[in-house]
């Protein structure tokens, strides 16, 4: 936000933002830490909660989804059930900040 304003000569105090795919969780995070973000629109798989949901994704598709093959194809999912692994996700999860979060509109697309 704040190149964007600086490169493109945007005056503007709020935001709404976007971002598809796994990047999808990013607008969560903006949402926790930035008071300027009054609305967000995550697309398709916003990932909250990941480890749960990634094993929901799991069962319901009866193997990985073409969504996270780049995981999967380098081995990364094997380590999801690892605990260890909730080290990261205690930092990376939005699910994690949802006190945080504010009260903004919120439109989702799966």
């Amino acid at each position: 936000m704040n190149i964007t304003r600086r490169y493109i000569k945007l005056m503007r105090k709020f935001w709404s933002i976007d971002y598809a795919s796994k990047r999808g969780w990013t607008t969560w995070l903006t949402d926790a830490v930035d008071f300027r973000v009054i609305g967000i629109i995550p697309i398709v798989m916003d990932e909250l909660n990941f480890l749960s949901n990634i094993q929901h994704y799991y069962q319901a598709y009866d193997g990985w989804s073409f969504a996270i093959e780049a995981c999967h194809s380098q081995n990364i999912s094997v380590h999801f059930a690892n605990p260890e692994i909730q080290v990261i996700f205690d930092i990376d999860d939005p699910f994690i900040y949802r006190d945080c979060m504010s009260d903004i509109p919120k439109l989702m697309f799966r």
